[in-house]
């Protein structure tokens, strides 16, 4: 049997045998763990929201409230119209009365 012949023998040995494993193992593990991580991130990047998605929306809703106001707009506009119509049919029957 050949037995080692000095302490930094030991010390070699026990770095070759347990520490460079479990440092490549750990390793392994972290590289793992940084491909999942790069995997959600690219994942998320895809549902993200954006500036540009941003402007879309903003676009798109004042788009659909100026349609809405223009709508509103015509109504009163007409409102006032048949106010105004009835309020002469009004006007020449009480005249037309006296």
């Amino acid at each position: 049997m050949t037995q080692p012949k000095s302490e930094s023998d030991i010390w070699s040995k026990v770095i070759i045998g347990v520490f460079i494993p479990l440092t490549v193992v750990s390793m392994g593990m972290l590289y793992n763990y940084l491909s999942k991580l790069d995997d959600r991130q690219f994942a998320l990047q895809g549902s993200a929201i954006t500036e540009e998605k941003l402007q879309k929306t903003e676009t798109r809703i004042i788009n659909y409230v100026d349609v809405r106001f223009g709508d509103l707009s015509q109504k009163i506009d007409n409102f006032s119209d048949q106010q105004s119509k009835t309020n002469e049919i009004l006007i020449n029957l009480m005249t037309k009365d006296k």
